[in-house]
């Protein structure tokens, strides 16, 4: 497998015509804050005096040096122009998917120069009972060729396997060729499946059964997907693939080094779904491909261990949703979170629920006896209700939905009054003979007290002691084996009585925050949430650490271009890990609609980048 390396990397560092030899105002993160390609830097000494009479060009670049032009071109709308009479540089140019340095044409077809041809096969099959029979007896460096005139028909079929280090091949793009044709007209999830490392296909059509959002009465249809793997170095390249509702390309935990490149992705719409390429803890560089008719060309679950680098792609202008996604944790989490409240509205008597509500409705809460405006307050992490210790409370409601056998409360508190024991938040029934209490005791210890049938199930306090008037976070987790507590984001330890139960013995009469059944509470919450499983101590830390709306690792997208002026070409829902870059990319929005970030602030570095489409001017 030919990697991204000696291309993409070279050029990100060494930006032929965006930035003379002398000139060193465009700035690249540099290898402490970011790897470029998911990997190392090639090693060579950048070079400036060899010219080259052409275009920019893979002849133009090596993984050692770079070359120079005889005309450097001018800048027209963000586009270089070559010209031989022109002899200014074009600094500040090369924007977009227009200097592509992949090698190969965007969207591959002809003129693609790594294709696989017959004569390369180990077998060479036209029809679906050879080419099922072709992949159960392949083996380790074989190539199975189907005809480029074949039409396959593959409805019914679906987990095809593809063992390890083993190629799929047609001749898409060779001799006027458009490749062999695989069409599945059942709802495959999907149609191939990656039986092991180093697998390729490459030069196929994949057409599956739903180019559409929904049926002809606005229904959802089922779930259909073209490819999925969870092995390494996986290759999807020079295919076309299109009607996939779900996705046409899913990788999976495992699937790391993968590379998606000079591929035609189109019409992959399903409504809530439709991703042309979809990543769940994988890491891929994607690059070379046109993308249309997407809901997102790109997606990322957000989970730990999700990264992906786009270069060289062109989103076109029939995308339904927002090109390139990473979702973050209140979307991979949705299921478990039943309520976010960030306490940022800065007024009025409703306090927000920010979970997504797809399954539980919003939680509200509604401040009672507390005096506005001035229980509305600014902290370290943003806005806060203010306790005084008065009868005022926050009564957030009592759906079924915030009490489970299983679950998790988080705060960010900061505690006013040390010397009386505080009630935190309540759950209670009718007749309070079963409720759950979190607070602090006169000492500065942090307590969970649980109540079933009048009889106490749960007494915990900490050893560890708040003992300062200082915004904290206070993590409580059951898992059904016994409660842990965190303070600031570590195992606390704890003394008393321990055990199984949660919340789902309470029938809930109320939940309230700022006060309790058994005293007041004094000081500011910042922060409060309800998960319906425990959190481990891993995601507690990173809760502390601000990061509990994570969006994937890292996220690289430069020199793409994006023709959708409808919708926002890049959306990162929460926090990643690293500095996400976004560079030298051609966006036809204006600057406010192309780029948006949701439910988190930084970690997003946008810089060098050309709004407007092509002849506006800008």
């Amino acid at each position: 497998m030919r990697a991204l390396l000696p291309v993409v990397m070279v050029l990100i560092f060494i930006v032929v015509c965006a930035v003379s030899c002398n000139d060193h105002s465009i700035s690249t993160p540099d290898s402490s804050t970011y790897q470029h390609s998911l990997g190392e830097r090639p090693v060579g000494e950048k070079r400036c005096d060899t010219p080259c009479s052409q275009p920019p060009s893979p002849a133009c670049v090596t993984s050692s040096s770079k070359k120079v032009f005889k005309s450097d071109g001018r800048c027209v709308d963000g586009r270089c122009l070559y010209d031989v009479e022109y002899n200014s540089p074009c600094t500040n140019c090369c924007y977009g998917a227009d200097l592509n340095l992949s090698g190969n044409p965007v969207g591959g077809g002809p003129g693609y120069d790594r294709g696989v041809s017959a004569s390369d096969a180990t077998v060479v099959v036209s029809t679906a009972v050879d080419l099922i029979e072709a992949l159960r007896l392949a083996k380790a460096g074989d190539i199975v060729f189907i005809d480029g005139d074949a039409t396959i028909d593959l409805t019914g079929r679906q987990f095809i396997p593809i063992p390890g280090n083993v190629t799929v091949a047609s001749n898409r793009g060779r001799g006027g060729s458009k490749g062999a044709l695989l069409y599945c007209d059942s709802y495959a999830y999907p149609l191939f499946e990656a039986r092991g490392e180093n697998v390729r296909i490459t030069g196929l059509r994949l057409k599956g059964p739903n180019p559409n959002a929904v049926d002809p009465e606005g229904r959802s249809l089922p779930h259909s997907g073209g490819v999925a793997s969870a092995y390494i170095n996986t290759e999807v390249d020079n295919s076309e693939l299109w009607a996939w509702g779900t996705y046409a390309i899913e990788l999976l935990p495992g699937a790391s080094n993968a590379q998606i490149h000079h591929n035609s992705i189109h019409d992959t719409r399903r409504a809530g779904y439709g991703y042309g390429i979809v990543l769940d803890q994988a890491q891929a560089v994607v690059y070379g491909n046109e993308f249309d008719g997407c809901r997102h060309a790109i997606a990322g679950s957000g989970r730990v261990g999700t990264s992906y680098e786009a270069a060289y792609n062109v989103v076109g202008s029939r995308g339904t949703d927002h090109g390139f996604d990473m979702h973050g944790a209140p979307d991979f989490d949705k299921r478990h979170t039943k309520a976010v409240w960030r306490f940022n509205e800065g007024g009025g008597e409703i306090v927000h629920d920010s979970s997504i509500g797809l399954f539980h409705p919003l939680n509200r809460c509604r401040l009672e006896g507390m005096p506005l405006p001035e229980s509305w307050v600014s902290t370290a992490r943003g806005g806060a209700l203010r306790f005084s210790g008065d009868a005022g409370h926050l009564d957030c409601g009592n759906d079924p939905s915030l009490v489970a056998p299983l679950g998790t409360l988080t705060f960010w508190v900061d505690f006013k009054r040390l010397s009386k024991s505080a009630e935190l938040a309540a759950f209670f029934d009718k007749g309070a003979g079963n409720y759950l209490t979190v607070g602090l005791d006169s000492s500065g210890a942090v307590t969970i007290r649980i109540v079933k049938n009048g009889k106490v199930a749960v007494s915990l306090d900490t050893l560890d002691r708040i003992e300062d008037r200082q915004l904290h976070h206070l993590a409580f987790a059951q898992a059904g084996n016994g409660i842990a507590v965190y303070i600031d984001g570590a195992p606390a330890i704890t003394r008393g009585q321990n055990g199984r139960e949660w919340t789902e013995h309470i029938d809930l009469e109320a939940l309230w925050l700022g006060g309790g059944l058994k005293g007041p509470f004094v000081g500011d919450i910042a922060e409060a949430r309800i998960y319906d499983r425990a959190l481990t101590a891993e995601e507690v830390a990173r809760h502390y650490q601000g990061k509990a709306d994570i969006a994937g690792d890292r996220i690289f997208i430069h020199h793409n271009t994006f023709e959708d002026q409808r919708h926002a070409a890049v959306v990162i829902r929460g926090l990643p890990a690293q500095n996400a870059i976004i560079e030298r990319n051609w966006f036809w929005q204006d600057a406010a609609s192309a780029i948006r970030q949701e439910n988190a602030v930084g970690n997003i570095l946008v810089r060098d980048n050309h709004y407007g489409r092509p002849g506006n001017g800008q």
